[in-house]
């Protein structure tokens, strides 16, 4: 069984609408009442620094994080969550992390055009030869 702790930071982690990087286990395992009461973390595919693949099946909250329970001023709750993996885990290429990329450019182009230039960010990272190399590239860091 898959365990958060296989996981080898920085991450690159890709949800139906957004692609993150995560640079640390905390920041992956903390977020707000509301992301998690949306299901961010269900179906959340994960590709590590080792370029091993992941699938998120979900995640439950674990316990609050900070003081006061996870209360912030003005924002939702923060909430250290659990995430339970499926049984998906395999060894990619880095060719497929930038076909992974590509398509969620792709799908989301309205957003990636208010970002910057699209057919730059493609053209960098067809030129990406190693997973640090596409951390580097300008709006995924």
């Amino acid at each position: 069984m898959t365990d958060i702790s296989d996981l080898r930071f920085p991450i690159i982690a890709f949800n139906k609408n957004a692609i993150v990087i995560f640079k640390k286990k905390e920041s992956l395992t903390r977020c707000g009442t509301h992301a998690l009461k949306n299901k961010m973390y269900n179906n959340l595919i994960i590709i590590d620094s080792d370029c091993n693949f992941f699938e998120v099946k979900n995640a439950k909250k674990d316990s609050y994080h900070g003081p006061l329970w996870g209360f912030r001023l003005l924002h939702t709750r923060t909430v250290i969550v659990e995430l339970t993996f499926k049984d998906s885990f395999y060894k990619t290429s880095i060719e497929e992390v930038k076909e992974r990329i590509r398509k969620a450019i792709k799908r989301n182009s309205d957003f990636w055009t208010s970002a910057g230039e699209v057919d730059e960010l493609i053209d960098l990272l067809n030129e990406a030869n190693s997973f640090e190399d596409i951390l580097k590239l300008p709006y995924l860091s």
